[in-house]
């Protein structure tokens, strides 16, 4: 939501923006000065607490908020030249620059954010590699029905399906473990795991 917010505000600056670089309005410079400097003040305390933060939608509203503090630096120096001259182009300018910079900052932040709401598995985890420590687990056959996706872009979760050559119980829930232990090396930490002996019998099924 936060990179849809960023994106549509940049599209409404950008096309408010290009009609005045052909017809420069003036603008109050006064008002400009000091509003720039109560929005620096406020953004840059914003962006310091948000930045203590390390989940995905922290880091978007850090992002938006540094993207900010950088906008009014702009904001004042402009305001500073509107003072001495009449070169009222150079709030188009600066507006549309801040705008470009603002999509392309926050682009790849909304595409990971669909990737997250669609709960499609995360770049950085392979399945081949997932699907390698699970079978190098002793007792486990065959991997398979095996979905990993993210959660908030730092902790994954995943459902898997497991055939084994064991029938006990304690053979069952110590192979379970062992799942979860490889796992946590590629922060998977919330998992479904679904063991059937070989011939198909479904054993167990368990959530953490």
């Amino acid at each position: 939501m936060t990179a849809v917010t960023l994106l549509g505000g940049s599209a409404v600056i950008l096309v408010t923006a290009v009609p005045r670089l052909l017809d420069p309005v003036e603008v109050n410079h006064e008002g400009m000065f000091w509003l720039s400097l109560f929005a620096i003040a406020a953004n840059g305390f914003s962006a310091w607490l948000m930045s203590r933060g390390d989940s995905h939608n922290e880091s978007l509203l850090n992002l938006h908020m540094m993207e900010d503090v950088l906008g009014w630096i702009g904001v004042l120096a402009v305001s500073i030249v509107l003072y001495y001259t009449d070169w009222y182009i150079l709030d188009p300018i600066l507006s549309i620059a801040i705008a470009s910079f603002i999509i392309y900052k926050t682009w790849p932040l909304f595409r990971e954010t669909i990737e997250i709401f669609l709960e499609a598995t995360p770049k950085e985890l392979s399945r081949e590699k997932i699907e390698e420590a699970i079978l190098s687990i002793k007792g486990v056959t065959n991997v398979s029905h095996l979905h990993v996706w993210s959660i908030d872009g730092k902790e994954h979760a995943m459902t898997v399906t497991v055939s084994t050559s064991l029938e006990g119980m304690e053979d069952i829930e110590t192979i379970k473990d062992k799942i979860r232990d490889n796992l946590s090396d590629y922060a998977v930490h919330h998992s479904t795991i679904e063991v059937v002996y070989d011939p198909g019998k479904t054993l167990m099924k368990s959530k953490s």
